[in-house]
């Protein structure tokens, strides 16, 4: 993304060097490696079908949130 105004960081729980999409950052979403109230917005696409205690992945979105964030 282009824009001077918005900090985007790209996550994937595997990041594979010279794959065809490119991802910044090693992410579980069990244990998100940001601090708390980091994002104004967290998208997770497709990704919760995935994970082994989605209750503590919800946890952890909502933690590395601001107030006010949004979720998608």
């Amino acid at each position: 993304m282009n824009n001077p105004h918005v900090d985007y960081v790209t996550g994937d729980l595997f990041v594979t060097p010279g794959a065809a999409h490119h991802v910044e950052h090693a992410v579980d979403l069990e244990a998100i490696n940001f601090p708390d109230g980091h994002f104004d917005v967290v998208i997770v696409l497709h990704v919760l079908e995935h994970v082994n205690d989605v209750h503590r992945a919800l946890r952890e979105m909502h933690r590395v949130l601001r107030p006010g964030g949004l979720c998608v």
